[in-house]
């Protein structure tokens, strides 16, 4: 029981650590897109989502078998790129992925004025997405398959979704749907003061949210940082004070650290406020998360028979586990680099190195196509077809727990118990007791 309930806790910091840097995965931006939920006999489906993650378009093609009409859906997918101007191409990862994306590259080359970028992105949850309650809701008017193909495209952006909007402090469900339903209507907000024109966000509402709402690329530059707007006159006096215009100021630490909180303080702005006003405007807007950044597959790798040791792939993390990392290399089948292939040096958290959504190079070591593994390593001088050696720790990393010598006798553990545990000492008394009790009746 104290081992299951000790792996049960590692998988759950597994899935969480993972669960965490899925979430603040790189987006790409408030960017038109369009999204591609690739299929063969049903067809692609094809959604196209403006900057907001409004759907602007839709359609299938049906580029793949049986139908095989290649040239007609690259000519579809170039009228709705340069219709939406759009900017990037999300492929789901699914059944027809690759081929889906060969179809997307040769767009890009028969049609060069369009500048856009492909991404291949998880399909995970898409199809529920697609049939749940919350998706019947907001798109009401769309087919359960085409809906895929709006949350493949989303995946790549940095919308607030309704769902979001509930989140935030002040807004309900009933203001959220309002606000996205105006952003719908009217376009992006510019100011922080055009949220008082909807419907349902008065005065008290707009206090307590607006600090959490951000513009960006708004009219205001504060707009786009955490300074909330009952805040803004306490900047005009810094900006005074500094001599400085907000677009120069904001970023300028060496400026702001040479400015003394104090001198700004009034009866309603105390000096943490003040100081935390400054501190924003230092770094306004920062973002934990990563810049954004796609993994360019190797063309004409599609398949496992495909690989070969010795090649030397970009691909994407997909998964980490205590092991190692999943890396997807543009096949149907994630390769595995194990914890030893990670680093040149002694690795004890493989999450230390790697995180689902980075973009790493790989050597394909081995290819077993009978069970559909890829063995890979991230160590690119070592020898192909081998695969790396058990990691061990240096010297003067202590481990956990000292496994005892294998010699002829088994290492004696603690008072009645050896290296068997509790079970095979008690399996062992029940059998010389059973044996024992066999010779008294032989003897007799």
């Amino acid at each position: 029981m104290r081992l299951w309930q000790a792996a049960e806790d590692e998988a759950v910091r597994v899935f969480a650590g993972n669960l965490r840097d899925l979430l603040l995965a790189a987006p790409a931006g408030t960017r038109p897109t369009l999204g591609l939920d690739p299929g063969y006999r049903t067809g692609v489906k094809v959604a196209v989502v403006d900057a907001t993650g409004k759907v602007v378009a839709t359609d299938t093609i049906y580029p793949h078998e049986p139908k095989r009409l290649w040239d007609e859906a690259i000519a579809t997918l170039a009228r709705l790129c340069r219709s939406h101007k759009v900017e990037l191409i999300a492929i789901g990862n699914g059944t027809a992925s690759r081929e889906t994306d060969r179809l997307a590259g040769e767009r890009l080359s028969r049609h060069p004025d369009l500048k856009l970028t492909k991404v291949t992105v998880s399909e995970a949850g898409a199809s529920v997405y697609s049939a749940s309650a919350y998706a019947s809701q907001e798109l009401p008017e769309l087919d359960v398959s085409l809906r895929g193909a709006v949350s493949i495209a989303r995946r790549l952006q940095n919308p607030p979704p309704r769902r979001l909007l509930t989140r935030v402090s002040g807004l309900g469900e009933w203001v959220a749907q309002n606000i996205v339903a105006h952003r719908n209507q009217h376009g992006p907000f510019r100011t922080r003061k055009d949220l008082k024109q909807v419907t349902g966000l008065g005065p008290k509402t707009f206090e307590l949210s607006a600090g959490f709402l951000r513009i960006p690329n708004g009219d205001d530059p504060l707009d786009a940082s955490g300074v909330h707007p009952k805040a803004y006159p306490v900047v005009r006096r810094i900006l005074k004070a500094a001599r400085s215009d907000i677009k120069v100021l904001i970023g300028n630490g060496t400026a702001l650290k040479a400015l003394r909180p104090e001198a700004f303080t009034d009866e309603t702005f105390g000096l943490p406020t003040v100081t935390d006003i400054l501190k924003e405007l230092e770094k306004t807007g920062r973002d934990p998360r990563p810049a954004f950044k796609t993994a360019a597959f190797r063309e004409g790798i599609e398949n496992l028979a495909d690989l070969k040791p010795g090649m030397v792939l970009e691909g994407v993390v997909t998964n980490v586990a205590a092991f190692g990392a999943f890396v997807n290399v543009g096949v149907h089948q994630d390769g595995l680099v194990l914890i030893s292939a990670l680093a040149n040096t002694f690795v004890k958290d493989p999450r230390s190195v790697v995180k689902p959504g980075d973009v790493v190079r790989v050597k394909v070591l081995e290819v077993d196509q009978a069970r559909k593994r890829i063995a890979l390593t991230m160590r690119l001088d070592d020898e192909a077809g081998r695969r790396p050696a058990p990691d061990r720790p240096p010297r003067d990393v202590a481990s956990p727990r000292s496994a005892p010598e294998r010699t002829g006798t088994p290492a004696r553990q603690g008072k009645g118990q050896d290296t068997g545990g509790v079970l095979a000492d008690a399996l062992r008394r029940a059998m010389k007791s059973t044996n024992n009790s066999k010779g008294s009746r032989d003897r007799g």
